[in-house]
């Protein structure tokens, strides 16, 4: 079959008169896809991709030890005797070894030639731990490129709940840190990406020169060619009952959209944008762990 194409061969998993599960292995992230018959007599064939178990995938354009990755992981595989199928993903830190809770790729059931695809919830919510986690960040406009400074506020559900996260801030090829702020005081840091403690107990605070492109040839000078647009980023670490990312000091006329990911099987989603303005707010809630939210700005 490989001979002949992918083409091919999915043509004829569709003519073996039963729905059909095709399973691989590393796709770097984990994914299910259906595949629907369209000819009369054709059967659905149902794609299941596991991810990278041993290797975790770089979020970021930037490169650099610190930034951020899609954590490796594993998918399970339930088959029923009613003909159901669940198929769940179980990511693991690349630190510790930890599992965090298995999230559904696909839950489907047999229904003649075709897989019947079900919403059901399986497993139980993972609970809050911050009721809010905010990033607000304020573009100032150079000639070339935008000076960034963000303030970062935790908030806990309960007293006694973890003082401080640590998440990773980046920009830009090129740009300067000229100044962190955490809740023990200023500290130095020489260059981005680095690793900031957000505390609990009061907000943080970065100022980065150049942090991102204002234009397109700043873009492809930092990025190389065809890059389009530029992007803030907040990554959602644990479960919040609410994550905004909040971006002040955009030019009126620029475009603007969004995303939200999970960074556990690199699901991506368009959401919705609120504009006001020179300011846009982009609001999860609640907000798994394990999320990126994410403001892109065309150049």
């Amino acid at each position: 079959m490989t001979a002949l194409g992918a083409g091919t061969a999915l043509s004829t998993l569709h003519g073996v008169e039963r729905p059909v599960v095709v399973l691989h292995g590393h796709k770097h992230y984990p994914t299910a896809r259906l595949v629907v018959g369209t000819e009369p007599g054709e059967n659905d064939v149902l794609i299941v991709s596991a991810g990278s178990a041993g290797v975790a995938e770089a979020w970021s354009r930037t490169d650099g030890r610190e930034v951020g990755h899609l954590w490796p992981s594993f998918n399970v595989i339930d088959v029923a005797p009613d003909h159901s199928i669940v198929a769940r993903t179980v990511a693991f830190s690349r630190n510790d070894g930890r599992l965090a809770p298995a999230r559904t790729l696909v839950d489907v059931e047999r229904v003649g030639h075709r897989w019947q695809v079900w919403s059901r919830a399986t497993g139980s919510p993972e609970q809050a731990l911050l009721a809010r986690n905010e990033a607000h960040v304020t573009l100032l406009a150079g000639d070339e490129r935008w000076t960034l400074e963000c303030r970062r506020v935790l908030e806990p559900i309960a007293s006694g709940a973890q003082a401080e996260y640590a998440e990773v801030v980046h920009a830009a090829p090129g740009a300067r840190v000229q100044r962190v702020v955490q809740a023990d005081g200023e500290r130095e840091v020489e260059r981005v990406p680095f690793r900031l403690l957000v505390s609990t107990r009061a907000p943080s605070f970065y100022r980065i020169a150049d942090a991102l492109c204002r234009t397109s040839a700043a873009a492809a000078r930092a990025y190389g060619p065809g890059m389009t647009f530029e992007s803030v980023d907040l990554v959602n670490r644990v479960p919040s009952a609410r994550t905004m990312l909040r971006v002040n000091g955009l030019p009126r006329e620029a475009d603007a959209f969004a995303s939200v990911t999970d960074m556990t099987t690199g699901r991506e989603r368009i959401a919705p944008l609120a504009r006001d303005g020179v300011a846009c707010e982009l609001v999860r809630a609640p907000c798994a762990a394990r999320t990126l939210l994410r403001i892109y700005v065309a150049l």
